[in-house]
């Protein structure tokens, strides 16, 4: 069977298996033996035996299909990862397969266990078959750990580097190979440990000292000064690539080097579109990731229209929320002033006038360094300027395909995988394509794109007579033929007008799009995805995923009108598909499927905010009335409250001017009203809130559909209670379960009963509040509110929090935080559940604890601009202080959080902190100062249950002294203006 490559000859076996000795008896032996095997496996098929046997030789029948052998498979892998074409063994994924297969066979020595004592020349082969499969173990084990240390996979890696020791502990290599290993995935005492078991076995064996090499490694280890890296893959959000980087070496080092360089730290990559910018870009992206410790950030510019907006551009790309006040250009110079970070800004060239803060970064954040791509330099003196050409034409090697020339073939392979340049006809005619192209890397896709149809000279042929403009660097050329325009008109002459009408449809989508969209919008589509695909006009992302470079987005649109396509009409189109897929959106995020909506809608936003805009410019009211709704849910479910309120407000100026003009716009006035309005609040600015709902529901109120109505008197409510007027919020939120109740609105009861029971609860009529809080969340559960479940289990626990019983309010803010996990809230929700959670710990008088939520609280409020609940997060802080007797901490937090208060006109949470205040004053022994205040919030009706609760404790804890005080001042009228003004003393 393991020499089944040839026949054994019947003599030669009986020597192996018996020896010398009688050969008559070896040889009665072996046909008994003979016998017994066929017997034993059933040999018993005249057709297809598992033994050919002739007179005096004996073979296994392996293409017998019964017949499976562990070694001749073990073989096979790693004969075909041996011959298989790759660049390198290391990084080649389909071998590394193949030898994990191979590495699962081997389950320990050859024949392990099975020995034949009387046959010496059996013993020889078996030693020596032993040895060649352990030498080829020790082969394929080294192949494996090297490909996953080249992919930072090192738990895998080291795995296969112990498969190594265990199999050869005396083999020095794989002691240095484990040592590396364990150092690169931070395990530097495992690695030291290694170094002195190699060391002892080696003395308990040999008497010999490990190797320099291996005492080198040890000693880089032991004082941390081993090169390479061992830390974790650093922030970033560079794009990724599915093919592979050809070329642009000596520009890849010169750049480089150029970064690496402290007085070198803006580098523009400069030359015309179509060059490669931006893939050499990305590329030195990637190669520069371990060496910025705050990480590299890809800011695309090319969908940018101004200059004004690229502090906001750079702030979405690094993760940075912006502020309510302040400019934004000031905040991100503030975030970048102490980080080690490369920015990456793409497609440059139309924003130059903003030059001036990009070297104003420069000039304030000495960590930061700037790779431009761009068909200008930005004329700073600062500035390393790169020029891009085309991709060579000529190869330093002989032996290998200029890069110009290598891409051709690589992506002319994507269509025909068949498609070699082997001849050397086929090379002078590639190469000749390649040199009329002048290397530039869009301009050969495209002409690989058509190499189906096509043969390289037919191509050269077609395309001479107008591509030489790419060439050129005379002025007196129009500019529009100093451009890939003509590389597009040629592509565009070689569709069919069917594919014509598909591929200028197709411009409709300013970036990626479904193929479901394609069909729909651009009916002329169907079915020819795919061929724009291979004539590498549209790109594939994934399965159903496509896209147009923006180059060639630009193009399709500008083609619309020559093949018969309406702007206007395909728009329209456009704008009705993403609001019909809008209003499915948002009927997702009001169920059990909210996650799942809200990620579709986060993968549709390019296209969902192209149809706004799209509808905002040209006044189409239905549009915007069929997005406004999905949006705004979309905003306050992600907590995206800052990216909302900028976009309706800039809406609401826009309608301004069109409320009065006609029906339609007036609805849409105060709709918009209503859902800004909140959003207004919860950037904390509650005047302008009001005012927005008050107007949406005095002068609109009939104008809007029911769900509407109530959640416009709902929320109008809640901000009066927030602003003190008690009365008013109490009636709000009555007509609204009144409305809910009548029309069967079961999110709108949901969510009323969470606002009107939150507000029951401050209150203190717990005992209504939670009956009004469980008929939300029982509504919620039956018909799979996810988001507003969340909310409410805040609430109750806030509800719980109030009866004192902390743990049970902690596992409900818990349980809250679990919840908005699950659809994907990682700032809303969190934010207060987390400033609760510190609050509770406070009271339990575990400190550290208040302090870690209380710090992850202040982290959610700023990532989601939630602004309106910071006070409530000062007066936890304030909390803290007080608790560990840090009094001017404390006071501090008093001051921040009352004027955060008194700015919001929060009436109720100033009272708590009021409250707060006269505590100060009691433990700094300002008694009459305390007193003063808790007559005031005594005597006042915006005083909620939370600060109640503050005064009886504080009366518990202070006893007649305090009683006596607060006496005294009875009949007096104190004004909130008075309480202001004994704080600032």
């Amino acid at each position: 069977m393991l020499e089944s490559d040839k026949p054994q000859s019947r003599d030669h076996l009986i020597g192996l298996l018996w020896g010398e000795g009688d050969d008559t008896k070896a040889s009665k032996n072996m046909r008994q033996a003979l016998s017994n095997l066929r017997k034993t496996i059933q040999d018993t098929d005249p057709e297809n035996p598992f033994l050919l046997m002739v007179s005096d030789t004996i073979q296994a029948n392996i293409n017998n299909p019964h017949i499976w052998l562990d070694t001749r498979v073990f073989e096979k892998l790693i004969s075909e990862c041996e011959q298989h074409p790759h660049r390198r063994i290391e990084t080649c994924t389909a071998c590394a397969n193949r030898l994990g297969r191979a590495a699962q066979l081997y389950r320990g020595g050859f024949l392990h266990g099975f020995n034949l004592k009387d046959s010496e020349y059996f013993q020889d082969w078996l030693v020596s078959r032993r040895e060649y499969f352990h030498q080829k173990m020790i082969g394929v084990l080294e192949q494996l750990a090297g490909y996953h240390q080249q992919r930072h996979e090192y738990k895998t890696a080291i795995e296969y580097a112990r498969r190594l020791i265990s199999m050869d502990e005396w083999r020095e290599e794989s002691y240095i190979l484990l040592m590396r290993l364990l150092y690169s995935s931070s395990q530097r005492s495992d690695a030291l440990k290694l170094y002195q078991k190699c060391r002892h076995i080696l003395r308990e064996e040999f008497d010999v000292e490990p190797q320099p090499e291996t005492v080198q490694l040890y000693e880089e280890i032991l004082n941390n000064q081993i090169p390479g890296d061992r830390l974790a893959l650093p922030q970033n959000n560079l794009p990724v690539f599915g093919t592979t980087f050809i070329g642009r070496q000596k520009e890849f080092l010169h750049i480089v080097e150029c970064l690496q360089a402290k007085d070198r730290r803006l580098v523009t990559v400069m030359g015309p579109g179509g060059v490669g910018k931006t893939r050499l870009a990305i590329q030195i992206g990637q190669d520069q990731l371990y060496s910025f410790q705050n990480g590299v950030f890809w800011i695309p510019l090319e969908n940018i229209e101004t200059p004004s907006a690229l502090p906001d551009i750079i702030a979405n790309a690094v993760g940075m929320e912006l502020p309510a006040k302040g400019d934004a250009r000031s905040h991100v110079l503030n975030f970048l002033r102490h980080r080690d970070i490369l920015l990456i800004f793409d497609n440059y060239e139309h924003l130059l006038p903003a030059t001036e803060f990009v070297a104003e970064i420069l000039n304030r954040a000495p960590g930061v360094s700037i790779l431009i791509t761009s068909r200008e330099s930005l004329h700073l003196q600062m500035e390393w300027v790169f020029e891009l050409t085309g991709l060579p034409l000529q190869a330093e090697d002989k032996e290998e395909l200029p890069a110009a020339v290598l891409l051709l073939e690589q992506r002319a392979q994507r269509l025909e995988p068949q498609f070699y340049i082997s001849t050397d006809e086929g090379y002078k005619d590639a190469l000749h394509l390649c040199k009329i192209l002048d290397g530039l890397p869009l301009g050969i896709e495209l002409a690989s794109g058509m190499l189906k149809k096509y043969t390289c000279a037919e191509i050269a042929e077609q395309i001479s007579e107008n591509i030489g403009t790419l060439a050129s660097s005379f002025r007196d050329i129009p500019s529009r033929h100093r451009s890939l325009w003509v590389v597009f008109e040629h592509s565009w002459d070689l569709l069919s007008k069917e594919e014509k009408q598909a591929f200028a449809a197709l411009g409709v989508f300013p970036s990626r799009f479904t193929a479901a969209a394609a069909y729909e919008i651009c009916t002329t589509v169907s079915g020819l995805l795919d061929d724009l695909c291979r004539k590498s006009l549209v790109r594939q992302l994934g399965r159903d995923l496509y896209s147009l470079h923006p180059l060639l987005q630009q193009y399709a649109r500008k083609k619309q009108g020559s093949i018969g396509i309406s702007e206007e009409e395909i728009n329209k189109k456009f704008q009705k598909y993403y609001g019909d897929l809008a209003l499915k959106g948002e009927q997702g995020m009001k169920s059990e499927r909210v996650q799942q909506a809200l990620d579709d809608f986060s993968n549709e936003w390019v296209n969902l905010i192209s149809s706004w805009n799209m509808a905002l410019a040209g006044r189409d009211i239905k549009t915007l009335d069929m997005l406004l709704s999905p949006f705004f849910w979309f905003f306050e479910i992600k907590g995206k409250i800052y990216e909302g309120e900028t976009l309706f407000q800039v809406a609401l100026s826009a309608m301004e001017t069109l409320k009065e003009d006609q029906v339609k716009s007036r609805n849409f006035y105060y709709r918009l009203l209503v859902y800004y309005g909140w959003l207004s609040f919860r950037r904390g600015r509650t005047d302008q809130a009001a005012q927005y709902l008050a107007q949406a529901v005095e002068q609109g109120f009939d104008t809007l559909i029911v769900s509407e109505q109530i959640f416009s008197i709902t929320h109008l409510g809640s901000i009066y209670y927030e602003t003190g007027q008690k009365t008013k919020a109490h009636e709000l939120h009555e007509s609204a379960m009144r409305l809910c109740a009548e029309n069967q609105a079961y999110w709108e009861e949901a969510l009323t009963c969470n606002h009107y029971g939150s507000m029951l609860s401050m209150d203190g009529d717990l005992d209504q509040a939670e009956k009004i809080l469980k008929q939300g969340v029982g509504i919620a559960e039956v018909n799979q509110f996810t988001w507003i479940i969340a909310s409410i289990l805040s609430n109750l626990a806030v509800l719980v929090y109030f009866r004192q019983d902390y743990q049970a309010a902690i596992d409900l803010f818990l349980r809250s935080n679990e919840k908005s996990s699950q659809y994907g809230d990682l700032h809303r929700s969190p934010s207060v559940n987390h400033n609760n959670l510190a609050e509770c710990y406070a009271l339990m008088g575990q400190l550290d604890k208040a302090s870690e939520h209380l710090e992850a609280a202040l982290y959610h409020f700023e990532e989601c601009g939630n602004v309106v609940f910071l006070p409530y997060v000062y007066n936890t802080l304030a909390t803290i202080h007080l608790q560990a007797n840090k009094y001017t901490e404390a006071r501090q937090a008093l001051d921040d959080g009352i004027k955060s208060a008194v700015e919001n006109q929060m009436q109720a949470v100033l009272n708590n902190l009021l409250v707060d205040y006269a505590k100060y004053f009691l433990l700094t022994g300002k008694i009459k100062e305390a007193a003063l205040i808790i007559h005031f919030v005594n005597d006042s009706s915006d005083t909620i249950k939370e600060g109640q609760d503050k005064v009886t404790h504080l009366l518990q804890e202070f006893g007649e002294s305090l009683q006596k005080e607060i006496e005294i001042l009875t009949g007096r009228s104190v004004t909130q203006q008075e309480m202001l003004d004994i704080t600032r003393r």
